[in-house]
C-alpha cells in the first residue's frame, strides 16, 4: 500500500500534468476569437469561390465567427498563394487552393512557394468533373461537331481554360491529342472569367470545372458536350464521358483543398479540419455544392498530402509530354 507521502506526490504530478494540458485544450476551444480570412486565388464565380462561400458560411455559423472570403486573382494564383505563405501563421489566414498549385511550382525555375515548404495541408474539400462546353451560337452540338470543326481549320478554333498548366488545360490538350486535332488555348485567371467570355460568345469553346458551367448548361446558355472523367458525374448524369464517345486516354477530375501557412499551430489546423469536415457532411452544404455539380469530399491533412503527391506526379508527366509550359518554367 502506498504511503501518504507517495499519494501526495502522485497527486501533485497529476495536477501538474493537468496544468500542462489544460492551456492547450483551452486555446483550441477558444479559436477563432476574431474573423478568419479564407483567401481564394481566383476571381468570383469559379469553383474555388463557390466552394469557399458555401462551406465557410456554415463554418462561421457553427463557430459564431466571421470567415471572410477574399478573392486575390493574378499571376496564375501566385499572388494569393505567396501572400498566404508569408502571412502570420496564427490560424487566421487560410487558402482554398486548386490541385495545380501543388505541382506547377515544382517545375518553375524560381518558385515563390511550394506546398511542401510553405503550407500545411488541412483538408481536401471538393472534387468536380472537368467539362468540355461550347457557346450555342457556334452550332457545335456534340464532341463530333467540335472535332469536325477543328479538323477543318487546324489551330483556328480557340478554347478557354483556367490558367496555363491547370487540370482544365491538361484535360483539353489530352482531348486534342487523342482526337487528333489542334486548337488554341486561351488561359484566364479563373473559371469565372472564362465562363463570362463563353456566355458572351467571345470564345467558342471552353474546358472548365463543372462548378463554373453547370448552372449555365442546365439553362441552355452553354452546351455541355462531355466530361473528362471515365465515369459520368452523378451531378451531371446526362452529360456523356469522352470515353463513351470514343475518345480514350482522358480521365481527369479536379479538386480543391484547404491549406494553412507553414508553422500554423497544430491544434488550430486540427480544429479547422474538424470544422470543415463537419460542414461538408451537412445535407444543406452538400446540396448547395451539388447544384453546381461539385462533390463534397472532406479528408484529413495526411490524405490530402498523399493525393497531391500522387496527382502531381501524373499531371507533371502529362504536361511534359504535351509541351505545356506555365510561366517561369
Amino acid at each position: 500500500m502506498p504511503t501518504r507521502r507517495e499519494v501526495i506526490q502522485y497527486s501533485l504530478l497529476q495536477s501538474a500534468g493537468a496544468l500542462v494540458t489544460f492551456p492547450r485544450l483551452s486555446k483550441a476551444a477558444s479559436w477563432p476569437e476574431r474573423p478568419v480570412r479564407i483567401v481564394v486565388p481566383n476571381p468570383p464565380g469559379g469553383t474555388a469561390d463557390i466552394t469557399a462561400r458555401i462551406v465557410f458560411e456554415r463554418v462561421g455559423a457553427a463557430t459564431k465567427q466571421s470567415f471572410v472570403v477574399e478573392n486575390r486573382a493574378g499571376a496564375g494564383g501566385t499572388i494569393a498563394m505567396t501572400s498566404v505563405a508569408r502571412a502570420e501563421p496564427d490560424g487566421y489566414t487560410f487558402v482554398v487552393a486548386g490541385d495545380s498549385a501543388t505541382y506547377i511550382p515544382l517545375i518553375q525555375d524560381k518558385p515563390q512557394f511550394t506546398m511542401e515548404r510553405n503550407f500545411v495541408p488541412v483538408s481536401l474539400l471538393i472534387a468536380q468533373p472537368v467539362v468540355l462546353v461550347a457557346y450555342p451560337g457556334t452550332g457545335i452540338k456534340s464532341v463530333a461537331d467540335l472535332i469536325e470543326r477543328a479538323k477543318a481549320a487546324p489551330g483556328k478554333l480557340s478554347y478557354g481554360v483556367s490558367g496555363v498548366g491547370s487540370t482544365h488545360h491538361i484535360a483539353a490538350e489530352m482531348f486534342c491529342e487523342s482526337a487528333g486535332i489542334q486548337m488554341t488555348s486561351i488561359p484566364y485567371k479563373g473559371g469565372g472569367q472564362a465562363i463570362a467570355d463563353l456566355l458572351s460568345g467571345q470564345i467558342p469553346v471552353a474546358c472548365l470545372g463543372a462548378g463554373a458551367v453547370a448552372a449555365h448548361g442546365r439553362t441552355g446558355r452553354v452546351r455541355m458536350l462531355a466530361v473528362t472523367s471515365n465515369e459520368r458525374s452523378a451531378s451531371l448524369p446526362d452529360v456523356p464521358t469522352l470515353r463513351e464517345l470514343g475518345i480514350s486516354g482522358v480521365d481527369i477530375t479536379q479538386w480543391f483543398a484547404l491549406y494553412a501557412p507553414h508553422d500554423t499551430p497544430s491544434h488550430i489546423v486540427s480544429a479547422m479540419q474538424e470544422r470543415a469536415s463537419e460542414a461538408l457532411k451537412l445535407s444543406s452544404v452538400r446540396s448547395k455544392l451539388a447544384e453546381n455539380a461539385i462533390d463534397a469530399v472532406g479528408s484529413d491533412g495526411a490524405a490530402l498530402q498523399a493525393r497531391q503527391r500522387r496527382d502531381g506526379e501524373a499531371w507533371l508527366s502529362a504536361m511534359q509530354r504535351l509541351g505545356i509550359k506555365p510561366a517561369g518554367t
